[in-house]
């Protein structure tokens, strides 16, 4: 499936819709996993892990949260829910959840939807907390950079302020050393298929240095922007830079352009004359008009 087909969207939490919060719900509920044999509710073992739209909410607490979309034909195949976490003069960005239909993972859904969150990023540090050691090498393929259990450890401070902000982390069992990484949430998943998909990790040729998981845990995996950045495949930048134009063009699209004061050329003009002033452009000279939308400024100019 080429990436194009895949659209993606960003919808702040304050103004995401119940029929989105369903929609997600629903895919959860489907795709996400079942329960293991050991799930204290004896009721729900080897049962599908089900969500409410009320639950999903949950993942998206105060202001700076938001839910990273994914959709092919209009149906919801991914989504990603992402808070901001200030930290010094920057901030952590944290996906509290990633959930990708089955039929359409190993299909870069969400990769793109990482990179869509955290792709050039100059944010302090990236992560997220997670039973899928593919969504932690999607991470470090967003963020360029390997989870490194003594990394994380040595930001043992602002790990214990994240967890604190998210409430199904909050008062868990938090433990990591130069070998391990992992929180301890209560959430019996059922992990019968963690073994094939680290061997799968392993044999890209990257070693896996977050260790084993057990049932009732998961990797509490960041990066960070002093780490040495890896090299992007010139696939994977093809890749992102398709991303990036669709999630532009989507947005601008989506933008109310008639109703703007700035979408007339009347402010064009008084723009220009700014423009004008402070560059000391003079006729006959040459001007790229690069991202200018319908481009009002190239007409006036």
């Amino acid at each position: 499936m080429n990436l194009p087909e895949i659209h993606y969207e960003r919808v702040f939490s304050a103004t995401a819709p119940d029929r989105l919060l369903s929609e997600c719900a629903e895919l959860y509920s489907h795709h996400y996993g079942k329960w293991s044999s050991n799930c204290p509710d004896a009721n729900r073992s080897g049962r599908p892990i089900r969500l409410s739209p009320k639950r999903i909410r949950e993942f998206l607490p105060g202001k700076n949260a938001w839910i990273a979309v994914a959709r092919h034909e209009e149906i919801l195949v991914g989504y990603a829910c992402v808070i901001h976490i200030p930290w010094g003069s920057s901030q952590a960005t944290w996906v509290t959840q990633l959930v990708i239909h089955s039929d359409y993972q190993n299909q870069l859904v969400g990769s793109t939807l990482l990179n869509s969150i955290w792709g050039f990023s100059n944010h302090f540090a990236w992560g997220i907390a997670s039973a899928n050691p593919f969504a932690i090498r999607a991470l470090e393929k967003a963020t360029r950079r390997r989870c490194n259990p003594v990394a994380i450890q040595q930001k043992d401070n602002l790990v214990r302020t994240i967890i604190s902000k998210i409430p199904y982390l909050n008062g868990r069992n938090y433990s990591a050393s130069n070998t391990k990484s992992v929180i301890e949430n209560e959430f019996f998943q059922d992990l019968a298929s963690l073994p094939d998909r680290l061997n799968q990790v392993r044999s890209k040729g990257v070693p896996w240095v977050l260790g084993e998981l057990s049932e009732g845990e998961e990797w509490i995996a960041m990066t960070f922007n002093n780490q040495v950045q890896l090299e992007w495949s010139e696939e994977e930048q093809d890749n992102f830079m398709k991303m990036s134009r669709s999630i532009a063009r989507e947005a601008y699209e989506r933008m109310p352009q008639t109703n703007h004061a700035w979408a007339g050329l009347k402010s064009a003009e008084s723009e220009l004359d700014y423009i004008l002033r402070k560059t000391g452009i003079e006729p006959g000279n040459s001007v790229l008009d690069w991202g200018g939308g319908t481009g009002r400024h190239s007409i006036s100019l």
